[in-house]
């Protein structure tokens, strides 16, 4: 569908449930930027007139310039595929440091590791305008 409202796009929501549902990617975006500009600066004009043959200014002047920039940004991204000896060595931090099961058929993790068991998450919300809840993380998991 090509300019349709959200509302209309439920009906092409085809959910096989958390079990068929899997994490395959995870990322990090985060961006920490600080800037701490300071500019000093002075102009000095001083007229003169050397016995009225002719006037001018005599003028001076400086500006001191402070300038501090941090670029704290980091954006890792992995994806969570055995294989490679990456990847294998990846997914198996995952599987020791969380206790996560792996799918051995489609070599992800499925979202039955992060399915909460709270149903007052999936309860209606927005009166179900965009469909039901069909899924809620754990937050604890």
């Amino acid at each position: 569908m090509v300019n349709a409202v959200p509302e209309a796009l439920v009906s092409g929501i085809n959910y096989l449930g958390a079990s068929r549902t899997f994490l395959s990617n995870v990322s990090l975006f985060s961006a920490s930027y600080k800037q701490n500009a300071q500019v000093l600066k002075a102009d000095f004009k001083v007229p003169f007139a050397p016995e009225g043959i002719t006037s001018g200014a005599f003028k001076v002047g400086g500006e001191l310039r402070h300038s501090l920039n941090v670029n704290d940004q980091g954006t890792p991204f992995v994806t969570l595929k055995p294989g490679s000896a990456i990847g294998t060595a990846l997914v198996n931090l995952v599987i020791q440091q969380y206790n996560l099961r792996l799918d051995s058929a489609a070599s992800a993790f499925p979202g039955t590791n992060f399915t909460s068991g709270d149903m007052k998450l999936t309860d209606p919300f927005l009166d179900n305008t965009f469909g039901g809840m069909l899924w809620a993380s754990d937050p604890g998991g």
